[in-house]
């Protein structure tokens, strides 16, 4: 799943909670060095919630893509695949670091 994806993947199924309290990926998020870019696009989802925020929002999903994929230290997280590679090549490519 692409960054673009799983972010919008997350605004729409209600596990971020923009107006309650925080998710733990919301903290973390907010927390590491893309957070500004963050809050950027969570505040652009929350605008937009009841229309089509991922139109409506791809120019804040972008820059946050991007700020994450420069700061992969911080962001790739083992399970999360923020490329855009083919599935069954990352199989490959991670059982041969084994």
């Amino acid at each position: 799943m692409s960054g673009d994806s799983a972010l919008a993947a997350g605004a729409s199924t209600g596990s971020l909670d923009l107006d309650g309290e925080d998710c733990g990926f919301c903290l973390f998020m907010r927390a590491g060095p893309c957070g500004a870019d963050f809050r950027s696009w969570e505040a652009c989802v929350k605008a937009y919630q009841n229309e089509d925020f991922a139109r409506k929002c791809m120019g804040a999903t972008s820059k946050l893509t991007k700020c994450m994929q420069q700061n992969k230290d911080y962001y790739d997280l083992p399970g999360l695949n923020t490329d855009t590679a083919n599935p069954t090549e990352k199989q490959h490519e991670s059982g041969r670091r084994r």
